[in-house]
């Protein structure tokens, strides 16, 4: 997934460490067929081994404004000398500004926990940091946007169709798959994409999440997206019909949809 990566075997060999659960056979045989595929040298450390981090995941951090010192010196006076990440970062204050401290540090952690399950379910990193970062961003906003439905006016879903429109309008955002992400987020809807379904999820099991069933279905967020997604889903479905409130149509379609049975089957 590196940019480039035939160019970068030319010029020299890599050393791969592992890190985490990674085992040296395991990137052994996935070095052999990438080799096959581009030529070079891939070499595999079984003497060095790290930590856990990820340069996606600290790249965010600065993004965020959070703390970064798994950043390497160097390497951050290049990002702070090129001005790297500056419209992530420009865009992040200016949400960071409109939220109370408690929903930025939520903020934070939908976006920390969506850019790890990008990287595992290959959803694209950019538009999920994007997407996540702007999810809330219209939750304390008095401004109601024309093209808002009519019917989420005054209930606890208006924010994200008012983020999705805030997000077009205030900060530049076309890539439709991630207007939906953000627009869906709270409700779902029928035929989800994996963007849609990452965001879905970073919301509800980002680590400051503490509701009864959170931990299974968190540590299904990273093993299985689709199961997860339906999991939380239900969850979510039955407690409001437990509870007595009031369901979104679109979230009643949702349901439908991936479980071919709404309200009245459930309540009956």
């Amino acid at each position: 997934l590196w940019h480039e990566p035939k160019e970068i075997l030319k010029v020299c060999p890599i050393l791969v460490i592992p890190r985490g659960e990674e085992s040296v056979s395991e990137l052994t045989d996935f070095a052999s067929g990438l080799t096959k595929e581009f030529g070079g040298d891939i070499r595999i450390s079984d003497r060095i081994f790290g930590n856990d981090v990820s340069s996606t995941s600290l790249r965010a951090r600065y993004a965020l404004g959070m703390q970064t010192e798994g950043i390497l010196p160097a390497v951050r006076a290049v990002i702070e000398e090129k001005e790297l990440y500056s419209v992530q970062k420009k865009m992040a204050e200016r949400v960071k500004a409109s939220l109370p401290e408690k929903r930025w540090n939520h903020t934070c952690g939908v976006v920390l926990t969506g850019l790890e399950m990008a990287e595992i379910f290959r959803v694209d990193k950019e538009k999920a940091f994007t997407a996540c970062l702007l999810h809330d961003c219209m939750k304390y906003a008095e401004t109601v946007h024309e093209g808002v439905p009519s019917d989420a006016i005054g209930t606890k879903v208006l924010h994200a169709f008012n983020g999705a429109e805030e997000a077009k309008i205030n900060y530049g955002i076309t890539d439709e798959d991630t207007i939906n992400a953000i627009r869906y987020h709270t409700t779902g809807r029928p035929a989800m994409s994996d963007l849609e379904k990452l965001v879905y999820l970073a919301d509800v099991i980002e680590p400051g999440r503490t509701y009864d069933g959170v931990d299974e279905i968190r540590a299904l967020g990273f093993k299985d997206l689709d199961a997860a997604f339906k999991l939380s889903l239900k969850r979510s479905y039955e407690l409001l019909l437990k509870k007595g409130n009031p369901i979104y149509p679109l979230t009643v379609d949702c349901y439908r949809y991936y479980f071919g049975k709404g309200e009245e089957t459930l309540a009956k």
